[in-house]
C-alpha cells in the first residue's frame, strides 16, 4: 500500500500508512516458533531461488517431477504482500531437514495471486494465474497444493504450518498415507493434548445453544462466524489470548452472529446454515476441516464466503471479518485482492479531491 500511494504521488496518505506499519511492527505478533509476524503491508515476501523456475504448464511439470523420481509437484499459491507467506518461507521451508524432504519429493512451483501470466492447469484448461487462483479457491494465501500421479490431488493446506505441523504434513505425504485416511485424521492420531490446558475457552462473544444456523429459507440479518475448537488444543487458546481478547476484534464481531462448536462433539446437533441437522463433529468432517482452531464465515442467506483454516493471527482475522462485512462474494472472497482494491480505491478517491 505504501509503495503503491508513493508511486501514485500521494506522499500524505503514503506517510499516514507508514505511520500505521510502523505501530503494528512495534506491537508485532510472535507464532510459536517465537518468530516474529509484521502486518502485511510491511512485508514483500519473495519466493526462495530453488523453487522451479516453470512456463506454468502444469502437466509438463508434473511430468518431469515423476520422471525424477518424485512424487508430483507442489503450488505455493502466495501474495507479495502476504506476511504468513513470509514467516512460512523464513521458519518451515528454511529448515534444513524439511526443505530437504520437500525437495526430495516435490518440485515446488510459486505462484503470484495477482500474476496475469497464462498457465495451463492439470486438467488441460488454459487459464491466466489470478483467475487460477479464483477457481482453486486460494482464498488466502499461502495455500499449498500437492499433486501426484495423473494429478491427483494429495493435499491441500491453507495459511502458516509451523515447522512441526508442517513435518507432520510430510510424513503424511511421504507414507502415502492418503491412500488411506484424511489429513486431519492422520493429524488427530500423532497429536497428544497439551498437559494441564483448560477445556474450551468460554466467551460472551457466542450465542449459547441449541444452535440452529438455518438461513436457506429466511436471509438473517447479519453475517455469521462458526469457530470450530478442540479441548488441550493450544492453538485455540492462543486464539482466545492473542485474537479474540483484542478491543477492535471483538467491535467487528458485535456485526456477526457468532457460535463456538467443539469439533469432536457427537451427544448434540445443530441445524447448519443449509438447513441440516448433524453433529458438531459430522458437520466439521463434512467441511473438511483439518486444523484448530478452524473458522468460517456465512453470508446472511448462508452460502461460506471464506475460512481460516490454519494458525490465525489479529491482524488477518481483523481483515476478513471487514472483507465480509464489506459484502464480498465467495467467488471474489481474496483477503490480498480485497485489500489491494481497497487501497486503489482510496488513492483514487484522495486524487480525485
Amino acid at each position: 500500500a505504501y509503495d503503491w500511494a508513493v508511486r501514485g504521488g500521494h506522499l500524505d496518505l503514503a506517510e499516514s500508512i507508514k505511520a500505521e506499519v510502523e505501530a503494528s511492527q512495534r506491537g508485532m505478533e510472535l507464532n510459536e516458533d517465537g518468530t516474529g509476524f509484521a502486518d502485511d503491508a510491511s512485508v514483500r515476501a519473495k519466493h526462495p531461488a530453488w523453487f522451479k523456475t516453470s512456463f506454468y504448464d502444469l502437466p509438463e511439470d508434473l511430468v518431469e517431477a515423476r520422471e525424477a523420481g518424485k512424487q508430483g509437484i507442489m503450488l505455493f499459491i502466495s501474495a507479495e504482500r502476504c506476511s504468513y507467506c513470509q514467516a512460512f518461507m523464513d521458519t518451515s521451508l528454511k529448515d534444513p531437514q524439511l526443505q530437504q524432504r520437500l525437495r526430495t519429493n516435490f518440485d515446488v512451483i510459486g505462484m503470484d495471486i495477482f500474476d496475469d501470466s497464462e498457465m495451463v492447469a492439470l486438467n488441460g484448461r488454459e487459464y491466466r494465474i489470478t483467475h487460477f487462483v479464483l477457481a482453486a479457491r486460494a482464498s488466502n494465501t499461502p495455500t499449498l497444493m500437492f499433486f501426484g500421479e495423473n494429478g491427483r490431488l494429495l493435499a491441500r493446506v491453507v495459511g502458516y504450518y509451523p515447522p512441526k505441523r508442517f513435518g507432520i504434513l510430510l510424513d503424511y505425504l511421504e507414507s502415502k498415507a492418503y491412500e488411506e485416511e484424511h489429513f486431519r485424521d492422520y493429524v488427530a492420531k500423532r497429536q497428544q493434548p497439551v498437559s494441564g490446558a483448560a477445556a474450551i475457552t468460554q466467551d460472551d462473544l457466542f450465542e449459547s445453544p441449541p444452535y440452529s444456523l438455518d438461513r436457506s429459507i429466511v436471509t438473517a440479518d447479519r453475517p455469521l462466524m462458526v469457530v470450530f475448537e478442540n479441548t488441550g488444543c493450544e492453538p485455540c487458546q492462543r486464539f482466545h489470548r492473542r485474537v479474540l481478547a483484542d478491543k477492535s476484534i471483538r467491535r467487528l464481531l458485535r456485526e456477526f452472529d457468532s457460535v463456538q462448536l467443539d469439533a469432536n462433539e457427537v451427544a448434540s446437533k445443530v441445524v447448519t446454515p443449509a438447513g441440516s441437522a448433524m453433529t458438531p463433529k459430522a458437520w466439521y468432517r463434512e467441511l473438511d476441516l483439518s486444523y484448530s482452531p478452524a473458522v468460517l464465515f456465512f453470508d446472511r442467506q448462508g452460502r461460506e464466503i471464506t475460512r481460516l483454516d490454519s494458525e490465525i493471527l489479529r491482524f488477518r482475522m481483523e481483515g476478513t471479518l471487514q472483507m465480509v462485512l464489506d459484502g464480498v462474494a465467495a467467488s471474489e472472497a481474496q483477503l490480498q485482492r480485497w485489500r489491494r482494491d481497497k487501497v486503489i480505491q482510496s488513492l483514487q478517491k484522495s486524487a480525485a479531491m
